[in-house]
């Protein structure tokens, strides 16, 4: 089992049973500890009421991997003890990964109060704590968390003369070799993984506590929205860390004028006199910090490479998350709009994941996606796998707002269905700009499609459906302009 708490769940959490302890009249322990005894507080109750008897109460052993994350930036309001060391020393008390086995408890026939039993139960747990204190220390990312490089390279020692000798014995050649290689290959993994991380651990834990020296708060929580992006890869990595190497040189050059100016605008001269300092302080240590980040992030990438094809193959979904519309009430599973759904929050890495969305269609031949939100119309190329033609690997092609759009219409010429905007854009630097957006799609979608746009704009109360002349060319007019004329004034009567 994993258990993973950062610094602000952790803060919640202590805030909510101080609040019950308080609330059951507690007696908090002194800042004095001198028995174990006093780590437990008591409860003002009367010890002879409420007894409980049970026969055999027996807890099994638990084994857990468990991680810390501090969280530089934030405001701790709690003024406690705990809360004062992580303030102070915060950046030095990660950890990860460490495998904690706690025993388990077995109680024949106890007859006690309800209280007594649970601080007895607490106890227990707290002193397997101690017992494995010292697997935590390993696992601390300011030593580089030796226990996980140990048991990397252990893994991958095994390995290498494990596989092999399966293969030895099976008496075959062909296993033998089989063997060796995955042998080899989990040890060069392993290896790889073991040493980059305990790299990526040490620098990374420095450059965050040097980042607390710079005394810039707005620094701090920016620096660390960052890196929540982890790089999949060794080049993602390099890019993360050419970024953070530049983000550090800009904000020493920016607090030296920046700092005394927003000094001098909230406390006058006092205020000025520390934006001076922290901007001279930060022109040494911003860099500094981006160069560490730059080291951190490579290794990171590298790290990450080892278990990256094997993640892309272990992580893919057998099916989308379920679709919650802008209601967020809970219905039967669609696969279909489960698939349009996520499709909106994956497309230029979730942009558009706050839109509510409407309706997708699928033009398979030309590998592409019609997907329609309440605020966009939208483009967009992906990898269709047969036979359940799952979308994989969106590239936006082009998007238009719906309020943009000026007039739809069939085009026999065009093949397909084309958007005249009311002005001229350009999805890049590189494109011409132009009032027209052409989705191709063979004869037999093209109506339906079609259709379903209008009814969507009917929905949207777009404007070109009550003062724009809908234009349809005669090939496709001669079956479809009645039914589209009687569509859409029954779509209009229910908006």
């Amino acid at each position: 089992m994993d258990v993973c708490i950062d610094e602000v769940f952790f803060l919640r959490v202590l805030n909510f049973i101080n609040s019950i302890m308080e609330s059951w009249n507690v007696k908090t322990p002194t800042n004095t500890v001198h028995d174990i005894n006093e780590f437990f507080p008591e409860v003002n109750v009367d010890r002879t009421s409420k007894m409980i008897y049970i026969k055999l109460l027996h807890i099994k052993p638990i084994r857990l991997n468990f991680s810390f994350a501090n969280v530089p930036g934030i405001d701790r309001v709690n003024d406690s003890r705990i809360s004062k060391v992580l303030r102070r020393g915060g950046a030095l008390a990660n950890i990860d990964s460490a495998p904690l086995q706690l025993n388990g408890l077995i109680l024949q026939h106890p007859f006690t109060t309800r209280w007594d039993l649970v601080f007895r139960i607490l106890k227990h747990y707290f002193n397997s704590g101690l017992r494995e204190f010292h697997k935590v220390l390993g696992s601390a990312d300011i030593l580089g968390s030796p226990i996980s490089l140990m048991n990397s390279l252990g893994t991958g020692i095994y390995d290498f003369f494990h596989e092999p000798y399966e293969g030895i014995a099976t008496h075959s050649t062909k296993q033998f070799l089989i063997g060796c290689a995955r042998g080899t290959q989990s040890l060069v993994k392993n290896s790889i993984y073991g040493v980059f991380n305990t790299t990526s651990k040490i620098t990374g834990t420095v450059s965050k506590g040097m980042a607390q020296l710079s005394f810039d708060r707005e620094y701090i929580r920016d620096r660390e929205w960052l890196h929540r992006q982890q790089p999949r890869h060794a080049g993602e990595g390099f890019v993360y860390g050419i970024r953070d190497f530049s983000t550090g040189i800009f904000q020493a050059l920016a607090g030296l004028v920046a700092g005394p100016v927003r000094g001098a605008m909230n406390e006058g001269l006092p205020g000025f006199v520390k934006g001076v300092a922290r901007g001279v302080s930060g022109v040494t240590i911003k860099p500094a910090v981006g160069t560490l980040d730059l080291l951190t992030r490579t290794t990171e990438g590298i790290r990450n490479t080892a278990s990256y094809l094997n993640d892309q193959k272990r992580h893919l979904r057998k099916r989308p998350p379920r679709y919650f519309g802008p209601d967020s009430i809970l219905l039967s599973f669609s696969l279909e709009k489960s698939e349009g759904q996520e499709l909106l929050s994956t497309i230029e890495e979730g942009k558009f994941q706050k839109e509510s969305y409407l309706f997708h269609m699928k033009i398979v031949q030309q590998q592409r996606v019609v997907l329609v939100s309440n605020l966009h119309v939208f483009y967009v190329k992906v990898s269709m796998e047969h036979p359940a033609n799952i979308m994989l690997n969106p590239f936006l092609d082009w998007r238009v707002l719906v309020k943009d759009i000026k007039v739809l219409y069939v085009s026999e010429a065009e093949k397909g269905i084309v958007i005249l905007l009311r002005n001229h854009q350009s999805n890049s630097l590189f494109e011409t700009p132009s009032n027209k957006r052409l989705i191709h799609a063979p004869s037999a979608q093209v109506e339906a499609m079609f259709h379903k746009l209008q009814r969507v704009l009917c929905v949207l109360k777009h404007p070109s459906i009550t003062t724009t002349t809908i234009s349809v060319k005669p090939s496709y007019a001669q079956h479809s302009h009645a039914s589209l004329t009687s569509s859409l004034s029954t779509s209009s009567s229910h908006v």
